[in-house]
């Protein structure tokens, strides 16, 4: 019997990965516009939930743009812009949330011809944006630097659990995750990441506006850490992470393909703080934002992210299935040892 349990152990890996991730799908309704972007930008890249006051979400401009983000409600309301001071906006292209610091990242490397991508860390306004515009202070500054050398990304997620920070690279059918340990986020850093997953992209489903569903565009970590999703311009995918895992270990199964809805240039994707929805936008100039409710919402607690996968990790027949296939292989053995 004891020889038995790894193989036992392997089948349940196996099996339960893709229940787990068509589960995760199976909890997203359709989407549905809920408003229009007021503020005066053209080329939302990032957007993220306020972890400090509910119902706010951060924005910010592509390339070109200045180094700023904005403040706007779930219906696109402006709730101030604010400049955050000392930094530079070269080619901002996420933004993600841990307590109550936000991470801008200047990751855009389209000629792969720097040598590091920069991230900016400063602490949510001390008040609840209420339509004025000011500064952000506290503002550090990380260098990241690619083991591999130069690389374009887009998409930039701080994991809930343990505070570290991943850089998902928008290459073409694939993309590489790498990680910066929590405690090396500190300002005036240099710090050169560690590569810990690479998975494919599959084909999408839509084929609408000919832009290639092959590339990362986005990203962002429901508050518990238990599912990522990761967004291309013609698909959202929903990566369960397993219980008790790291947050890499989330992209060594294969996906499934969330709801989303046709938009131009989609680029930005944002979980809400009490994870009942999820958010996406794309470019362009006051565009619609589209809103997709989660049927089971995914629980706020930072503490564990091993609740919610747990309960979704496998399903009845596919447990079935594997009792069925250990018995008989437990009655071959014992067969095999009587003769």
């Amino acid at each position: 019997m004891r020889r038995l349990a790894p193989a036992v152990l392997v089948a349940l890996v196996l099996l339960a990965a893709p229940a787990r991730a068509a589960s995760t799908c199976a909890r997203f309704e359709p989407g549905r516009d809920v408003g229009t972007v007021a503020a005066d930008l053209t080329e939302i890249s990032g957007v993220v939930a306020s972890r400090t006051f509910p119902g706010v979400w951060w924005v910010h401009d592509d390339s070109g743009g200045r180094a700023e983000l904005t403040a706007i409600t779930e219906s696109g309301q402006s709730l101030g812009t604010y400049a955050l001071d000392g930094a530079r906006a070269v080619d901002w292209e996420d933004i993600a949330v841990y307590g109550r610091d936000l991470y801008v990242g200047d990751i855009g490397d389209n000629l792969a011809a720097h040598d590091h991508a920069t991230v900016y860390r400063v602490p949510e306004p001390a008040a609840r944006p209420s339509g004025s515009s000011g500064r952000l202070d506290g503002v550090a500054t990380i260098a990241l630097v690619y083991p591999t050398g130069p690389v374009n990304a887009e998409s930039l997620l701080v994991d809930p659990v343990s505070g570290d920070l991943f850089v998902l690279t928008k290459e073409d059918g694939f993309s590489r995750v790498f990680r910066a340990p929590a405690a090396s986020l500190v300002d005036g850093a240099r710090i050169t990441l560690e590569q810990v997953a690479r998975f494919s992209l599959p084909e999408p489903a839509s084929t609408a506006f000919g832009l290639p569903g092959s590339l990362v565009t986005g990203a962002d970590v429901s508050p518990d850490g238990s599912t990522v999703l990761v967004r291309t311009y013609r698909s959202v995918l929903a990566f369960a992470r397993p219980a008790g895992q790291p947050l890499a270990a989330a992209f060594a199964s294969a996906p499934c393909e969330a709801p989303q809805v046709e938009e131009p240039q989609g680029e930005a994707v944002g979980i809400a703080a009490d994870g009942r929805s999820y958010l996406t936008l794309s470019e362009g100039e006051h565009v619609p934002i589209h809103r997709f409710a989660v049927r089971t919402p995914v629980s706020t607690t930072t503490a564990a992210a091993t609740e919610p996968a747990r309960s979704s990790s496998i399903g009845p027949l596919v447990g079935l299935l594997v009792v069925v296939a250990a018995l008989g292989v437990v009655v071959a053995t014992r067969r095999r040892a009587g003769r």
